[in-house]
């Protein structure tokens, strides 16, 4: 790969999903759904529908050893 064509893919515009990405974030932390952002503790704990509030590492953590 040469200069030109790392200039060429450097300039490029960011995929679609890349730019929604941080945006869809925002929305779902505003409580669009009618469902209010909790921590750990309440999601857990909690009978009622809930959304996890965390960052991406925490969520991931929860889903991947299972604290459920």
């Amino acid at each position: 790969m040469g200069l030109n064509e790392i200039y060429k893919r450097a300039s490029e515009p960011k995929e679609t999903n890349r730019q929604i990405g941080p945006h869809f974030r925002r929305w779902i932390q505003e409580k669009s759904l009618g469902v209010v952002p909790v921590d750990i503790d309440e999601f857990i704990s909690t009978e009622k529908d809930a959304r996890l509030a965390g960052s991406d590492a925490e969520m991931r953590t929860y889903v991947v050893q299972g604290l459920h």
